[in-house]
């Protein structure tokens, strides 16, 4: 654990091998999940996360707003990036999906969860597009399109407090059998108290 922090306090382009071992680790449990032929990390490095409260922080801080990552315009551009950097041939496909994993790093209590909102208490008019400033000027993730949710008081949302280093929260990001669906939104935000933040 203290290596994947480590390397990815900073953006990382292509894959480190911690992040590969990581990738190795996780994608049984996708395969598994899903029943697809393939399954292809997403290239575009782990993203790391602390509280504000941390000691440390890396390049990405904690995601304090409600937002879906991709639409059905930007999916293509991460499957372009994921696909060039697997660095093998894949098969022709019909159906692309997106699944997502949270896993915490440090041991429990974390001051600062992810929650998701249940994707069947969303209207369509709850749904808000926006460009998403993520990478350096000029790169291909510079700004990605993506998807937020305006309040309303029927949203449902959930969190898992105190993971362990095995447990992983899986969750839809996008489905191309059903590409502008609402998927679960998610946000990440800070439990109150805990001075000393990991």
């Amino acid at each position: 654990l203290p290596e994947m922090l480590d390397t990815n306090l900073v953006a990382q382009d292509g894959l480190p091998p911690v992040n590969r071992a990581y990738y190795e680790e996780l994608l049984p449990l996708i395969r598994e999940i899903s029943g697809a032929r393939d399954v292809i990390p997403q290239a575009t490095g782990l993203t790391v996360r602390f509280s504000a409260r941390s000691r440390r922080q890396s390049w990405a801080g904690a995601a304090g707003f409600i937002h879906l990552d991709v639409t059905q315009k930007s999916m293509r551009r991460f499957l372009d990036f994921s696909l060039a950097a697997a660095g093998r041939e894949i098969a022709p496909w019909r159906r692309v999906v997106l699944y997502q994993t949270w896993r915490c790093v440090s041991d429990p209590p974390q001051d600062n969860l992810l929650t998701l909102c249940d994707r069947r208490s969303v209207r369509p008019a709850d749904v808000a597009y926006y460009d998403a400033i993520i990478g350096e000027a000029g790169t291909a993730l510079e700004s990605i399109e993506a998807r937020s949710c305006r309040y309303h008081p029927d949203h449902r949302w959930w969190y898992c407090p105190d993971m362990g280093a095995q447990d992983v929260l899986v969750f839809l990001g996008h489905d191309s059998d059903a590409p502008d669906d609402v998927q679960p939104f998610h946000t990440g935000f800070d439990l109150p108290g805990g001075e000393d933040a990991q």
